[in-house]
């Protein structure tokens, strides 16, 4: 129950950074769907022999930017969009670093998720040519 608790966090964490306009939908919509399909190629790897599919360095790293670019965003002291907030001119100072910081990590999370979803669908296919 872990791993889906955390995904739940989030997954959540995301959606009210995109209620309060500081993220746009499209960045949650990404992690869902590469929820669904790793979650969907661990379940099938399971059933078929009890495989254990480990978490590969794209995922760590999806995990990890992940988790800095929400605190980041919480963080945010101006709820400025995170993608926007440093082009438009109005931040300075410690804000306009906490936004370009959340952005960078952002980014490379979103980088990392696609990646990481890629790796299990290129790995999975041995698992679903048993099938």
């Amino acid at each position: 129950m872990d791993p889906i608790a955390d995904k739940i966090l989030v997954l959540a964490a995301m959606l009210i950074l995109v209620e309060y306009g500081n993220l746009p939908a499209w960045i949650p919509i990404i992690v869902l769907t590469r929820e669904f399909v790793v979650s969907a190629y661990r379940l099938i790897a399971v059933e078929q022999g009890g495989k254990v599919i480990a978490a590969s360095n794209w995922g760590k790293l999806k995990t990890v930017t992940q988790m800095i670019a929400i605190i980041l965003a919480f963080i945010n002291i101006n709820g400025t969009n995170i993608f926007c907030g440093f082009l438009s001119g109005e931040l300075t100072g410690i804000t306009f670093t906490i936004n370009i910081l959340t952005s960078l990590m952002m980014i490379i999370s979103v980088i990392a998720t696609i990646f990481s979803g890629w790796d299990y669908v290129k790995n999975g296919k041995d698992i679903l040519k048993d099938m």
